[in-house]
């Protein structure tokens, strides 16, 4: 190990795109993320390998791909014979998986994580009481409980390589998630005031720290409703304890406001989470330690019609780093890299070796932050997993396959369906009606796409001749990492019923202009409220100038 063993700081957003970032040119307030871009290493090209908020989180803590899962949620749909779907079942499982947190305990730092978790088994299955919608955080009884499943959470996160576990999620505070109704809202303030007691622990113990904070935003509920809600009410119970450890809620409306830009959901949670990052940053800076912090701040995949897809708008995310001690500033890193990459990157930092059996996928991207070289070493191109898609990109071109398992091609042959079987397996997600007016030849079982002249993957060239030699050539680079899981996807099997009028037919109501027209009124309903409209925002009781302690 290392003398002088730098902390880690990994901060994960949720459903966040570079347009949502003041370092990537949004119309936003971010400044304390920008300061981590301007002070450090900006990634143009970073990608997560798999576009769901699981199994996004799964491959990073993991450095692994989710078609490696040893889980049963994952296994039991994998016979060996048909394609698998990877999504909403790839749970981190103790004892069989090992994480980033382990490698690190390894070196002898004090793990912590925070925030949001969603990677192992469900709410219902830790055996706590379960919730029902009307009942009242305030209630002594239903404190009680609420405090007890909490610790439950936490245990589940300490069983997976984490020392510390607080303010823990398990998944998004939004409606229909089986909790109290009242608490189906973000809290940033409860969440930072765990990650806060995490590090002064740390401080005072003289120990290297890793700390995995996933914050909810910026994915639903709304963060305008959250913001105006009271912040007392946490997973956790009824308290007080972590107000004050941010800006005051009504100071979100006040800036953005000033600022000249609309009051609407991604304004106030980039604004928000900003403020969490903020006030680790100060933290870190007051207890000295910030100059030799590894700070990381990326999503968990990509926020735009293209989440739970294969395309660049699910696949690339944003990423900036700093490391004021080893990182010179201002950079930029253009080489292709994805989140599995931060175990074997972060244990080359801690100066340790990676566990004997734990096979990792990701590559140790540290060279390229430090400057000693501009490539990743054997990489040219990346690898991405998501329903039954499969793709693979290089620096220029992106090819896709979409295969189905005969039971679903069935189902649509048969008649029993309205619309397509789209590539996650569903017949009625109408949520890929954005992504099909983006991508037209969405439903193509092979796509090929130009990404320097076509970067919205708008023409496919798959079936166009000139380009043959082309597709070929992905298409063997997608053998190649196929060929190393366990379980096969048929890339080469035709299924003849993609190809028929009947097939196309199915595909109509996803372009229809009713199913767009609602979802276009649903985006404008969270993204476009005006500022003009005006706010109560409940004050910290403890007033605006409180610090945690």
């Amino acid at each position: 190990m290392t003398s002088n063993r730098p902390n880690i700081l990994r901060i994960v957003s949720d459903d966040t795109s570079e347009e949502m970032l003041g370092y990537s040119g949004g119309n936003v307030l971010t400044p304390n993320i920008d300061s981590i871009a301007g002070n450090g290493v900006v990634f143009d090209n970073f990608h997560c390998p798999s576009t769901v908020c699981m199994a996004s989180r799964y491959a990073a803590l993991t450095g692994h791909y989710c078609g490696r899962c040893p889980a049963e949620s994952f296994r039991r749909q994998c016979d060996g014979q048909t394609p698998y779907s990877v999504a909403f079942n790839t749970d981190i499982m103790p004892g069989r998986d090992k994480t980033i947190g382990h490698v690190l305990q390894g070196a002898g730092y004090r793990t912590g994580y925070v925030g949001k978790w969603h990677t192992g088994p469900k709410e219902e299955e830790l055996g706590t009481r379960w919730f029902a919608k009307d009942d009242d955080p305030r209630d002594p009884a239903i404190a009680a409980k609420l405090e007890e499943h909490q610790e439950a959470l936490c245990e589940q996160v300490r069983r997976n390589g984490f020392d510390y576990a607080g303010g823990i999620s398990w998944g998004n505070p939004q409606p229909g998630d089986r909790q109290i109704e009242e608490l189906e809202v973000h809290n940033l303030e409860w969440m930072t005031k765990a990650a806060l007691d995490f590090v002064d622990a740390t401080a005072r113990e003289g120990t290297p720290f890793f700390l995995n904070y996933a914050v909810t935003t910026i994915h639903g509920n709304g963060h305008i409703e959250s913001l105006l809600a009271d912040p007392r009410l946490t997973p956790a119970g009824y308290r007080e304890d972590h107000l004050g450890c941010m800006p005051d809620r009504p100071s979100i409306y006040t800036r953005i406001v000033e600022a000249g830009l609309p009051f609407n959901f991604v304004t106030s949670g980039a604004l928000w989470m900003d403020d969490a990052i903020g006030a680790l940053l100060e933290r870190l800076r007051k207890l000295h330690v910030l100059e030799n912090t590894i700070v990381i701040y990326s999503s968990d995949h990509g926020a735009c019609e293209d989440k739970a897809t294969v395309y660049q708008g699910g696949t690339r995310i944003p990423c900036v780093l700093q490391w004021r001690q080893s990182v010179p500033p201002a950079r930029h890193v253009t080489a292709l890299t994805q989140n599995i990459d931060w175990v074997p990157t972060l244990a080359a930092a801690a100066g340790t070796p990676i566990p004997d059996g734990m096979a990792l996928d990701g590559r140790n991207i540290l060279p390229l932050l430090t400057g000693e070289t501009c490539e990743v070493p054997d990489r040219d191109d990346l690898y991405f997993e998501h329903g039954y898609a499969r793709a693979v990109r290089t620096a220029r071109w992106k090819y896709m396959a979409y295969r189905l398992p005969q039971g679903l091609i069935d189902t649509m042959h048969a008649g029993d369906c309205e619309r397509a079987c789209n590539p996650n397996g569903s017949f009625n997600d109408v949520a890929k009606c954005l992504s099909v007016e983006r991508h037209p030849d969405f439903f193509d079982p092979d796509q090929l796409y130009d990404l320097a002249a076509d970067p919205g993957e708008r023409y496919n060239l798959a079936d166009d001749p000139a380009y043959a030699e082309v597709l070929e050539e992905m298409r063997q680079r997608l053998r190649r990492y196929l060929d190393t899981f366990d379980q096969p996807f048929p890339i080469d099997q035709r299924q003849a019923f993609i190809y028929t009028q009947e097939f196309a037919r199915l595909t109509e109501p996803y372009r229809s202009l009713d199913a767009l027209h609602d979802l276009r009124w649903w985006r404008r309903r969270w993204h476009h409220r005006p500022h003009e409209v005006k706010y109560n925002f409940p004050r910290d009781p403890r007033g605006s100038v409180a610090e945690c302690r």
